[in-house]
């Protein structure tokens, strides 16, 4: 089973910010269960803005980046109505949509 720093933090009262994550997997070893390992999780979320959907069709979106001043085409979605905010991934100076696998 995976649990999240941010699940077991609200779970045991504590601030995930003051958290030694080595020290806690000690503790919950020793304590209730076996840690079989840690998967720490980075990524650069100065490459990810938030694109405000301006129009939809079935082939594109038209989004606005207030951070970046600009609007993209990107590709069409089912779940994108007008108005809608999505995070996008600036990947060089292609705009994409952020998925799970980029965190």
């Amino acid at each position: 089973m995976k649990l999240s720093l941010s699940w077991i933090c609200d779970h045991l009262n504590l601030n995930k910010m003051d958290v030694d994550v080595d020290s806690l997997v000690e503790r919950l070893t020793a304590r209730t269960a076996e840690i079989d390992g840690i998967e720490r999780v980075r990524f650069d979320k100065a490459s990810w803005y938030a694109v405000q959907v301006m129009t939809v069709s079935p082939e594109a979106i038209t989004g606005h980046c207030p951070e970046l001043k600009s609007n993209f085409v990107l590709s069409g979605r089912t779940d994108a109505a007008v108005n809608d905010r999505f995070l996008v991934l600036r990947d060089n100076e292609k705009i994409r949509w952020v998925t799970l696998a980029d965190t």
